[in-house]
């Protein structure tokens, strides 16, 4: 199944395995990849030396018979870039956390929509040093995966910031660096029990992904 395992794995293939499907720059700044079911463009972060590929969808648009159930595999779309505008998923924003308070939840207690909102919201995000992209065919490069706090509540992928900091440091005293992916997911109303377990799980199979 195409789901965020076989995203990263497509994308940071080449990173892992000289045979892998990632495409040779199409010229000195630029990134397209080849996940099978479409086609992404990254591009440069010039200030700190990196390449990030943003919004990287993973999943069916979780939407219509779809809402409730887990991601399925990706539409196949390679008509052209399928590079998405930043979205973040539904937010479960308690009173607490807005106000302060603990009393009752009232309709004039809910905060505006942030305009970035969208059930399809299931994308990821991959930054990486320009050195291990343009050594991709032979790197051994180690994966961090983001997966946002926020009680199955709040939160999104980005929402302590891209990662420009932690991957340019990860390269002091000549190490190569790392692969940064983060990840939104579903939240509040739209979480489960079993999608709790079911996103458990399905971290524990990224996470082994990511590692071998």
């Amino acid at each position: 199944m195409l789901t965020i395992t076989t995203a990263i794995v497509a994308l940071l293939t080449p990173v892992f395995f000289p045979s892998g499907v990632l495409n040779a720059p199409t010229g000195p700044n630029e990134y397209t990849v080849d996940l099978r079911y479409q086609l992404n463009k990254g591009q440069d972060v010039t200030e700190y030396d990196l390449v990030e590929f943003r919004n990287v969808r993973f999943a069916a648009p979780p939407t219509g018979a779809l809402r409730f159930r887990p991601p399925t595999s990706p539409p196949i779309n390679r008509t052209g870039l399928q590079n998405a505008a930043d979205v973040i998923c539904p937010q479960a924003l308690p009173k607490w956390l807005t106000t302060g308070d603990v009393t009752p939840f009232t309709p004039a207690n809910i905060p505006p929509v942030d305009p970035r909102t969208s059930e399809d919201c299931l994308f990821l995000d991959v930054l990486l040093p320009k050195k291990i992209w343009e050594t991709r065919r032979r790197s051994q490069a180690p994966v961090l995966v983001w997966i946002h706090g926020g009680g199955f509540g709040v939160g999104w992928k980005d929402l302590w910031g891209k990662g420009y900091g932690l991957v340019t440091r990860s390269q002091r005293s000549g190490s190569q660096g790392v692969i940064l992916v983060s990840v939104n997911y579903r939240l509040g109303l739209f979480v489960s029990a079993a999608s709790i377990l079911w996103k458990l799980l399905r971290e524990q199979v990224m996470l082994e992904t990511a590692k071998s």
